[in-house]
């Protein structure tokens, strides 16, 4: 760091509220540290379980603390959310909110709750789009699924190996060998035709 004509040189304090703020990953405990003094480097906390942990090890700071958790309500459940919270006037929810990390957590659950239910019920959907898909396409009666790959090469005018086999289809001999690999593909092993 650069001191120098310009530049104030910085307090022990600020010094220490960097390296704290570096390191909010690792701090469970703020002591009996203010909340005025130890605001900054909470405002950098990214998880709510980590901020419950450092609640949990802190009690002085619940009733300042609240601030925090509405930030990480508005972030995660939403704003309007919050404002229903808070702005709520003549309803049941008027009541004061003291542990606004429980109302978190509930709130959180309730969200992730409807997210399941969302997903079961989207799943739901596709399968029953795709049964409708299945039921709708065109197949091959008693045919193996194996057999109808081959038969599609050899419509396309391609051999088993993948190898175009020229021009099928053009002369009457090519045809009589296209049908003849045809019935071949769709004969079982060890059965006659007519079986």
């Amino acid at each position: 760091m650069y001191v120098g004509q310009g530049f104030p040189i910085p307090s022990l304090f600020d010094l220490a509220k960097r390296v704290c703020i570096r390191h909010i990953n690792v701090i469970d405990d703020v002591g009996d540290l203010p909340y005025s003094v130890v605001k900054p480097i909470l405002a950098r906390v990214e998880s709510p379980d980590k901020l419950k942990t450092i609640q949990q090890n802190c009690p002085q700071l619940v009733p300042e603390i609240s601030e925090l958790w509405q930030d990480f309500i508005c972030r995660d459940i939403g704003p309007e959310t919050l404002d229903k919270f808070l702005n709520a006037s003549g309803s049941e929810e008027t009541v004061k909110i003291t542990d606004w990390s429980a109302l978190y957590f509930k709130l959180r659950e309730t969200k992730l709750t409807k997210e399941k239910a969302q997903v079961e019920e989207l799943k739901k959907a596709m399968k029953k789009h795709n049964d409708k898909k299945e039921k709708r396409q065109i197949g091959f009666a008693n045919v193996r699924r194996e057999d109808i790959g081959k038969l599609r090469m050899l419509d396309k005018g391609r051999s088993f190996s993948g190898v175009m086999s020229g021009r099928v289809g053009k002369d009457s001999t090519n045809k009589v060998f296209r049908n003849a690999a045809l019935n071949k593909a769709l004969i079982k092993p060890g059965k006659g035709r007519f079986s």
